[in-house]
């Protein structure tokens, strides 16, 4: 117990959980507002590995905690859950200077927490009040931090004593029970983590888009292919190396005559295959370097294609002339085929040989070192 202060500090700012996983996210730049409810249609199609595709849950409107926001496994993620969390990061800022995120990062951190609950429940784990109460005290002696102080800060929060040692000790389970289960497995708490979100059906509901008035970009075309006849697969569609991927055909983002992307336009150049969405932070630091990427490795023959999923054509828009994108944006607006490759999460990148097969999945930001890797495999492996 004598560390445990300290860990629960850092539990509360995020650096346990939000920093771990493939889902963590920078700052980014707006704030999530406040979902519509979606039809059952608008959801993704996730699934865990080796399983077969089925249909998501329809995402209620509403819960006993409000609008929901997330599903993790079946279980709502709802306004009113989001809410208390910053609550309670800003009355602990107030006392510690612990920094404060913002919605998306907290809804992201909130979704792991709450992973690792499902799995100590499936367990059979739980923390005694007793504990509890003794993790509180120390937490509270470690800082300097009187009781009337904590109280008085909350309040200024609208948060109840009783609602933030309910909160405190999901905090103490998630934090005691993946340690525990990482230490069994020899792996780090952020393994751990992302062994979760791997295998979860974790859906979140999309960004309402406002209205915008910029001028759209012409997405780039693809370059030429070197074989204009797509290759019949031989091995079965999937996500592992040496598989080809699984087909699609999504509208073009910006383009005024419908057009489609699909796999088999793919076919003939290697293809950087990358899926974001813009209010992920990660994502938009990585646009950057696909930009670059592009600019680079395009003349070679290589395609960058980005897949935006579940969000509207002008939000995207907007991302794509604030980023200057110059390769093509496609728009995955029901998710079927993020589920379909079996996102754990933003962004996840994939690596196509010029056969349209798999050559390698990257999940979470891509470094310029990375792409030139990645690349470097995919130009190796085109038959000279």
């Amino acid at each position: 117990m004598k560390r445990l202060g300290w860990l629960l500090l850092a539990l509360f700012a995020g650096a346990i959980l939000v920093g771990t996983g493939v889902w963590a996210m920078a700052r980014p730049s707006r704030a999530i507002p406040t979902p519509t409810p979606l039809p059952v249609s608008s959801l993704p199609r996730a699934e865990t590995p080796g399983a077969a595709a089925s249909a998501s849950p329809a995402l209620p409107a509403e819960s006993a905690d409000g609008a929901v926001l997330a599903l993790v496994n079946g279980e709502a993620l709802g306004r009113a859950d989001l809410t208390q969390a910053l609550a309670v990061d800003r009355a602990l800022a107030s006392l510690v200077g612990t920094p404060v995120s913002d919605e998306a990062t907290t809804l992201q951190r909130l979704v792991n927490e709450l992973l690792v609950r499902q799995a100590a429940r499936r367990a059979g784990f739980a923390v005694p009040e007793a504990q509890v109460t003794a993790a509180l005290q120390e937490f509270l002696t470690a800082r300097g931090i009187a009781p009337e102080t904590l109280d008085a800060a909350l309040a200024a929060e609208g948060i109840s004593r009783e609602a933030f040692n309910a909160y405190f000790g999901a905090l103490l389970l998630v934090q005691q029970f993946s340690a525990a289960q990482a230490q069994a497995a020899g792996i780090t708490v952020a393994e751990y983590v992302n062994r979760l979100r791997q295998t979860a059906t974790v859906e979140l509901a999309p960004v309402t888009a406002a209205s915008l008035t910029e001028t759209p970009a012409t997405p780039t075309a693809l370059p030429s292919p070197a074989s204009p006849t797509p290759a019949t697969p031989e091995l079965p569609r999937g996500i592992e190396p040496g598989q080809y991927a699984p087909d699609f055909s999504l509208p073009l983002l910006g383009d005024p005559a419908g057009q489609r992307l699909t796999w088999a336009d793919l076919v003939g150049h290697p293809t950087v295959l990358s899926f974001w969405v813009s209010w992920c932070g990660h994502c938009r630091a990585q646009t950057p370097v696909l930009v670059e990427a592009y600019q680079k490795y395009a003349p070679l023959g290589v395609a960058f294609v980005g897949i935006n999923v579940q969000e509207a054509a002008e939000t995207a828009q907007a991302y794509v002339n604030e980023q200057q994108i110059p390769y093509p944006i496609t728009l995955d607006g029901d998710g079927v085929v993020a589920g379909a490759y079996q996102l754990p999460g933003y962004p996840t990148t994939y690596f196509l040989d010029a056969e349209g097969r798999v050559v390698a999945r990257h999940i979470g930001q891509l470094a310029a070192g990375d792409v030139e890797n990645y690349v470097g495999q995919l130009l190796a492996a085109q038959t000279p």
